[in-house]
């Protein structure tokens, strides 16, 4: 009988994985992926983005740029946030909301109203 002469299983390397799906970043800046939330940088809000797992490491791409990346959290009900992701945000609230609530006064002459007496 020939003998096979095969490699040894420890010289093989392993197969790399990577999975990819498309999700929607939610208005509070979280994407949800097996049960757990990951934070996006909160400009992207609303957006729809592919998340790439590869080995550990959860990425979160926008318009084929990486925008945040975290490692994949075990279990459920988990949440995986970076404080970087929420930098600006209440500048821009409080900035979008003085615009909205802005008071407009105008300005009159007194004169105009001593001619009417």
């Amino acid at each position: 009988m020939k003998k096979e002469s095969l490699n040894p299983l420890s010289t093989v390397p392993g197969y790399m994985t990577r999975k990819e799906e498309m999700r929607k970043v939610s208005r509070d800046c979280y994407i949800s992926y097996r049960g757990n939330r990951y934070s996006v940088p909160w400009r992207y809000a609303g957006r729809e983005s592919k998340i790439i797992e590869e080995s550990s490491i959860l990425k979160i791409e926008i318009d084929s740029v990486v925008v945040a990346d975290h490692s994949i959290l075990t279990g459920t009900g988990r949440i995986s946030r970076k404080k970087e992701h929420f930098d600006g945000l209440l500048k821009a609230v409080r900035e979008e909301n003085s615009a909205i609530y802005e008071q407009h006064v105008e300005t009159r002459d007194l004169k105009r109203y001593e001619e009417v007496i």
